[in-house]
């Protein structure tokens, strides 16, 4: 079930939140933004205990953080578009490279940044 979240609640977002585990007195220990309903429940049931979580209320990218030892990892959460968008803040590549923009407009990464030649990807 998609569950959609509704950012302009009069009463507020928090009062969309939708529980999603409680422990054995019923409290609940687990809730997030409606749209994050199924990804946390995944996460939760596959043993990757997520200690937060935000959908962006359609102002900002989501995220849900998940506890892996003594860290919290941060898992971004979001449209391909705003991956592209999250993408673009950054001068280089995951591998250092400089990016070039080809003639029919898409981006090669064949130019390292620390001056060495890769090829294209």
């Amino acid at each position: 079930m998609r569950h959609i979240c509704n950012p302009l609640n009069p009463n507020g977002r928090e009062m969309d939140m939708v529980v999603v585990e409680r422990d054995a007195s019923g409290k609940p220990t687990v809730w997030c933004d409606p749209c994050l309903v199924d990804i946390v429940r995944a996460l939760n049931a596959a043993g990757l205990r997520t200690t937060s979580s935000c959908c962006g209320h359609g102002y900002r990218p989501g995220f849900v953080s998940v506890s892996i030892g003594d860290d919290d990892v941060w898992v971004t959460i979001g449209t391909r578009d705003e991956w592209e968008q999250i993408q673009a803040l950054f001068q280089t590549d995951a591998n250092g490279r400089l990016p070039v923009q080809l003639p029919d407009g898409s981006l090669s990464y064949a130019h390292d940044a620390r001056g060495g030649q890769e090829g294209n990807v």
